[in-house]
């Protein structure tokens, strides 16, 4: 009895001494390094901006023809636009693929049936842009730059929100703005869009935020029976409305309220949609 006391502590003993040591070699275990992507393909402008400013410019193997934003966007390796090249994306063996939108889904869908890591992302207004942007800064081990980035961007647009100034007609009236995102049809953007969100920080009412669409086409009687106080353009030119003699009662053009905006910085969803805000926030305060 006393020897099956003994070989039983003992036993007990031992196990305890192993326990131990394995509880410390997992503790004290070197931890392996987290793998970020080094090879990043751009599906989208506005990706290739948002990857540039993250500073990953020598991570991105290729963009899209489309991508000439910053500049040196415009000497990466190009793989298509909306026909994208299958095989010279499979050459540069990309280890991710990141794309903003649904407009590349049938792409999508080919390129992760060919085993490729695919990251799509959504930005149809500045909550989903600031959002995304934090995604591939934490995809792409970047988060922390990621983050002052973004707290940058809204910054900015609180000042802008916080600014005080004549708008077009009373000093508390917001101007009515019609932006037109396309032209051949007439193409403007709706609520839920980043257009709308600028519009409203700036400091106006889109007249199309009332639509159910995000992008509905419209027409002359449209912008008739809206009367905007301001239009801002992507593709047309000012002249065209103003020779437009169906438009000459509009308060727009009566006043010489219609502007041109450079579409790279309101048409993509990034971080310059700042730029966007304050140019059309100057427009509003000029008399």
């Amino acid at each position: 009895m006393k020897i099956r006391r003994i070989v039983t502590a003992i036993s007990f003993l031992i196990f305890c001494l192993i326990s131990f040591a394995a509880y410390h070699a997992r503790a004290e275990a070197p931890r392996l390094p987290v793998l970020y992507p080094s090879r990043i393909i751009s599906l989208n402008p506005s990706i290739t901006e948002i990857l540039f400013s993250l500073k990953l410019d020598d991570k991105i193997v290729a963009v899209t023809n489309n991508c000439n934003y910053p500049p040196a966007a415009k000497d990466k390796t190009k793989i298509g636009d909306m026909s994208l090249n299958y095989e010279k994306i499979i050459s540069l063996n990309p280890d991710l693929i990141i794309a903003e939108g649904s407009i590349f889904k049938e792409s999508l869908n080919k390129l992760k049936a060919m085993n490729m890591s695919v990251f799509m992302v959504k930005c149809d207004n500045i909550e989903q842009l600031e959002n995304s942007f934090l995604l591939i800064g934490q995809k792409t081990g970047k988060y922390q730059l990621a983050l002052k980035l973004v707290k940058n961007f809204e910054a900015k647009l609180n000042k802008i929100k916080n600014r005080r100034g004549t708008t077009c007609g009373a000093p508390t009236t917001k101007p009515k703005i019609f932006v037109e995102v396309w032209n051949q049809p007439i193409m403007t953007a709706g609520k839920g869009t980043f257009f709308n969100d600028i519009i409203n920080i700036a400091g106006g009412v889109n007249i199309a935020e009332k639509l159910n669409k995000s992008y509905p086409v419209v027409n002359t009687e449209f912008l008739i029976k809206n009367n905007p106080d301001m239009i801002i353009l992507t593709t047309s030119k000012p002249e065209d409305i103003y020779r437009n003699t169906a438009l000459k009662n509009i308060n727009a053009v009566k006043n010489k309220k219609v502007y041109t905006i450079n579409p790279d910085i309101i048409s993509r969803p990034t971080l310059r949609l700042a730029d966007a805000a304050e140019q059309i926030n100057n427009w509003i305060k000029t008399k």
